[in-house]
């Protein structure tokens, strides 16, 4: 007799998504937030499990670290284990997860961002027992912490080798012991197991984990994506600009980043560049918070509306939909929302190549990429896109490119494809 898998799958999923937080704590978490509401849309059940949540908690959204003093213990134990030099090692959070069903009511767990707040000693033990998934949004899932290597090595080798980590004052590390190749090896080691699924957001994202040589098997490819329903053109964009206060005529300049004042989201570069375009007199959308006198000093007498930091996705759909192109200077992403977001509103894009921004960007159909770091080459790009009708018309190719690569229906599809295929086997 021949022996074959089985081939019946269940009608309804139960699925875990895990993050630090929900959309309060930036891109990775949510998309944890937005997964989990198309898949409880789609008739799966879905919860998504947070450290903590800036919107509270409710039916799909529940405390990793429980309430009242186990959850304030919870986390100051991860912040003290962290200044010692052991971030995120021992897994705190797991106990209160078990207890909450993590592992027994659900078919499938997939992780998102860790940093912070949870072990990957707990994607070990949740990975022996169920089947498993971890988005990588950044590069600490093989480096010894580091969201991003900025230039540093050592992750090829062994973190906090020659010379020692030097990211080691600052954010998420933020500690005076140099425990990162020991944390590194953590992590290798679960990657050994061969028991998580990894996904990657960005082809960038894939080839780095591989050339790291912490992870064995490449991980699956699934290019973040936009709610093209929400993130959509204005049907009249005059209308929404003098609604949300902007100036109807001349050209609107957009500017985000989630923290205005992080030297990696390469704001300076962008106010930079906008300074040399002003015989265009552009005007500068501002999106983000936290800004410091380095930005103040920088974005100096230029026309700009600051919005502060937007969580409303409708709203942020509105004041995307009415810039003539997205300005985005970052210097290492993996492959942002923001970008797929903004093309799906029919807004163009300009900035520095940086991770996997180059997989999203037709070069002189969408936008322009160039090479980081590189003002004068912002600067002629942003007059080029601003000149001759190009905003418009390379702002209908970005819906065009949103809708048929970075849709949040496909998005959806591919995450329900990989957990049926995980049950099967």
């Amino acid at each position: 007799m021949s022996s074959s898998l089985p081939t019946e799958r269940p009608q309804t999923l139960k699925i875990a998504h895990v993050s630090k937080s929900d959309a309060w704590g930036g891109g990775a978490s949510r998309t944890a937030q937005d997964l989990t509401a198309s898949l409880n849309a789609r008739g799966h059940k879905t919860t998504h499990f947070c450290a903590w949540a800036g919107a509270g908690f409710g039916d799909t959204r529940r405390p990793l670290f429980g309430t009242g003093l186990i959850q304030r213990g919870i986390r100051k134990a991860h912040r003290v284990a962290g200044r010692l030099g052991f971030p995120e090692l021992v897994p705190f959070e797991l106990p209160m997860a078990i207890a909450q069903g993590l592992v027994r009511d659900y078919d499938v767990v997939h992780f998102h961002d860790l940093t912070t707040a949870i072990s990957p000693l707990t994607i070990r033990y949740v990975s022996s027992r169920r089947p498993t998934f971890w988005t990588l949004h950044d590069c600490s899932p093989v480096t010894g912490g580091c969201i991003f290597p900025l230039g540093c090595e050592r992750y090829k080798t062994r973190c906090g080798t020659n010379g020692g980590c030097p990211q080691l004052s600052d954010w998420p590390l933020e500690c005076k012991i140099d425990n990162t190749g020991f944390m590194q090896s953590v992590k290798q080691s679960l990657h050994r197991t061969r028991r998580v699924h990894n996904i990657a957001g960005s082809n960038w994202m894939a080839d780095f984990a591989v050339e790291s040589g912490k992870m064995p098997i490449r991980p699956t490819v699934i290019p973040y994506s936009a709610d093209t329903r929400l993130f959509r053109p204005a049907d009249d964009r005059s209308a929404l600009r003098r609604s949300l206060g902007l100036p109807v005529d001349g050209p609107i300049v957009l500017v985000s980043g989630s923290l205005l004042r992080d030297e990696r989201k390469g704001i300076r570069h962008s106010l930079a560049a906008i300074a040399a375009c002003a015989d265009l007199s552009p005007f500068v959308l501002v999106i983000g918070g936290e800004p410091d006198d380095r930005f103040r000093a920088a974005i100096g007498s230029l026309p700009h509306k600051m919005t502060g930091y937007v969580s409303d996705q409708e709203q942020l759909a509105r004041w995307y939909a009415a810039a003539d192109v997205f300005l985005f200077c970052s210097l290492a992403e993996t492959g942002p929302l923001s970008v797929a977001e903004t093309m799906a509103c029919g807004t163009p894009f300009v900035g520095f190549d940086a991770g996997g921004i180059s997989d999203m960007v037709v070069p002189h159909e969408t936008g322009i990429v160039v090479g980081q770091g590189d003002e004068a080459g912002l600067a002629r790009a942003l007059r080029h896109i601003l000149s001759g009708g190009r905003a418009e018309a390379w702002g209908r190719a970005a819906r065009r490119r949103a809708e048929s690569r970075y849709s949040y229906e496909a998005y959806t599809d591919r995450h329900v494809s990989l957990y049926e295929q995980a049950l099967v086997r």
